[in-house]
């Protein structure tokens, strides 16, 4: 009976004796150094995003932004990932660098992208650089907008609107709206057609009157309507 034993434990292959040896193998594979990098940069990359306000995270902010055919769609990916662990707010150190580089990219399709991420963001999660700007660059903003503002979608449109007004005023409207721009009927919003078309108007014959920015801070695009843009609570 023992030498029987002795016979099966001799025939045991080594690898399920010795689990070392397979280690040592795992670890000398020419896979096992790219795996153990690729897996620290998926680590650095989910912890960035997940803490974006952080040091970590404006690194990887940059990084992802560092190419320049991608930056379109890698802010639609950042705005989708501030969403899901950020509540949507956009950290100040990723507000300054893309507002500076509106400054840099007049007329491309990156600037267009980072006014349309700011708009997106809606004036409760925007961030409040652009409203501190120079006037040079606001105007620029707000001449990239105007000219899309009838294709755009109609809350991309309001908060376009609002986004103008906020520059214009050289303050953050938080949580900003029009009054009677929507009715509320059951807990369901509907928006008002004419007030929204009277808004739109009134932008663009603002926008179209004649004269130039920054003479335009001084005349409200809302005058002569019972339309205003104030802050939420």
């Amino acid at each position: 009976m023992g030498w029987k034993l002795w016979e099966q434990w001799r025939l045991i292959p080594a690898r399920t004796m010795y689990p070392g040896k397979r280690i040592k193998r795992i670890y000398r594979s020419r896979l096992f150094k790219p795996a153990a990098v690729l897996f620290m940069l998926t680590g650095l990359v989910t912890g960035g995003l997940v803490e974006a306000g952080s040091p970590l995270g404006n690194i990887v902010f940059r990084a992802g932004y560092a190419f320049p055919p991608t930056r379109p769609a890698f802010l639609r990916f950042y705005q989708w990932s501030l969403a899901e662990f950020e509540g949507g707010y956009l950290p100040s150190r990723a507000d300054e660098f893309l507002t500076n580089r509106i400054s840099h990219c007049e007329g491309t399709r990156e600037e267009t992208a980072i006014i349309d991420f700011q708009i997106r963001q809606g004036s409760l999660k925007w961030g409040d650089c652009a409203c501190r700007s120079r006037e040079e660059l606001q105007g620029k903003i707000i001449s990239n907008i105007m000219p899309r503002l009838d294709d755009m979608s109609d809350n991309d449109a309001l908060s376009a609107m609002v986004f103008i007004e906020s520059l214009r005023r050289k303050e953050t409207i938080g949580k900003g709206g029009f009054t009677g721009m929507w009715t509320y009927n059951d807990n369901a919003a509907t928006l008002n057609r004419s007030t929204f078309n009277k808004a739109k108007a009134g932008f663009k014959d603002w926008w179209n009157g004649g004269n130039d920015w920054p003479e335009l801070k001084n005349t409200d695009p809302l005058a002569g309507t019972e339309l205003t843009i104030n802050s939420g609570p």
